[in-house]
């Protein structure tokens, strides 16, 4: 969100928490402005989270995937050997209509982050929205690229050896930008 401050998604200027104050009510889609504590925006932001916020208890995390319309997801392998790759050290990368691209452990199917551009932060509002719809929301949306440089070709993503990963994908229906994120430490 505030890569003039610091480019690193995992930064926590970056983070999509309700105590990062830069994410802001218009970000999000929402009118008007609040003095103090915001509820409104603090359970969009806990939605955003994966929060079951209109459920018995909000708090509970809504195990639920949008759908990855109009393209396929992209897997990285990061350990093994080029000989005999470590699948359970692998990575699913997707993007959905609701602007996430989703990091997915293969060997148990966790969600080690999320990242959702800032310019689709604004439809947060009609996304977490139980009222019917017959529009088609787009957020990210088609393909996900994959660029591999394994230095010395041993079949491991090593980034200390100078390997890199990166994604390149895109908004599609959603919109005309293009993303490309360095993935060579699939934690970060």
């Amino acid at each position: 969100l505030n890569t003039a401050v610091n480019s690193a998604l995992t930064h926590n200027s970056n983070a999509v928490t309700t105590t990062n104050s830069t994410i802001t009510r218009a970000m999000l889609g929402l009118s008007g402005s609040v003095a103090g504590d915001d509820p409104e925006r603090d359970s969009l932001i806990q939605w955003l989270r994966g929060a079951d916020i209109h459920g018995a208890d909000p708090a509970a995390p809504r195990y639920q995937m949008a759908d990855p319309l109009h393209g396929r997801p992209a897997t990285v392998i990061y350990g093994g050997t080029a000989a005999s790759p470590d699948l359970d050290d692998g990575v699913v990368y997707s993007v959905t209509n609701t602007g996430y691209l989703s990091a997915i452990v293969t060997s148990d199917g966790t969600e080690l982050w999320s990242f959702i551009p800032q310019e689709l932060l604004a439809q947060t509002e009609a996304l977490q929205s139980t009222e019917p719809t017959f529009d088609k929301s787009y957020g990210l949306d088609g393909d996900v690229k994959v660029f591999r440089h394994d230095v010395n070709g041993n079949g491991v993503i090593e980034p200390t050896d100078g390997d890199k990963v990166y994604l390149f994908f895109g908004m599609g229906r959603g919109g005309s930008n293009l993303y490309a994120l360095d993935v060579s430490d699939k934690d970060a």
